[in-house]
């Protein structure tokens, strides 16, 4: 399919797409997960949007054993977590008050585990918390250019609360000639609060021109 697409999170499974690139959501049981979303927004050729309906209050748990994938052929996706009934962005400039709409927890941090495994270009991660997990946004590659990580709870659960599973190695990784992203801005609304042994961490050739600014960093 090519066309710019809303898809809206009802269901905190974590099933796939049942029928991929009909530009429909939905997994084997018919409801609209985040992981299934995400792979109808990779098949899709357009601009995407991914919002949350989930049921009650903000933040929703939903539980991921395995990474999120954002790979769009073409085109983009944003992901806002503040479309969940009951979130709210941060408007203090001394800390952050925000409410993620969504508190995604994977299997661990044990080596290798990650959250968001981002290998495409002008795609926003946005009013999510995600934490268990060794690599909480990982932004892979030179083809990895221009992504925007604005008001997130990273490393830490959607209530602030740190993970039984121990901190994040990672928070954000940026890496292997991925370049040009941004991790927070000057808005107060676009403060990331992030948990981790690396806070935010550059490596590889060509991870150049990425632009960090006003997050909050913890240390226990």
């Amino acid at each position: 399919t090519s066309g710019d697409f809303t898809f809206t999170v009802t269901s905190t499974g974590n099933g796939g797409d049942a029928n991929l690139g009909d530009g429909r959501c939905g997994d084997n049981s018919g409801g609209c997960t985040l992981r299934a979303a995400i792979d109808e927004a990779n098949a899709d050729a357009g601009d995407d949007v991914i919002r949350f309906d989930l049921p009650g209050p903000a933040p929703a748990v939903i539980n991921i054993p395995s990474p999120l994938t954002i790979q769009s052929r073409s085109g983009s996706v944003r992901i806002d977590g503040y479309t969940q009934p009951g979130s709210r962005m941060n408007t203090r400039s001394d800390r952050s008050t925000a409410i993620p709409g969504v508190d995604l927890r994977g299997p661990g941090t044990g080596a290798g585990t990650a959250g968001f495994y981002i290998t495409s270009a002008g795609n926003t991660i946005r009013g999510v918390a995600i934490s268990e997990v060794a690599r909480a946004i990982f932004v892979d590659k030179a083809s990895a250019v221009g992504n925007r990580i604005l008001g997130n709870f990273i490393g830490l659960h959607g209530n602030g609360s740190w993970p039984n599973s121990g901190r994040s190695a990672y928070g954000v990784l940026l890496n292997s000639g991925a370049s040009r992203n941004v991790v927070g801005t000057a808005a107060a609304a676009d403060r990331n609060v992030i948990y981790a042994g690396k806070g935010i961490d550059h490596y590889g050739y060509a991870t150049t021109y990425n632009v960090e600014q006003n997050n909050q960093l913890c240390m226990l």
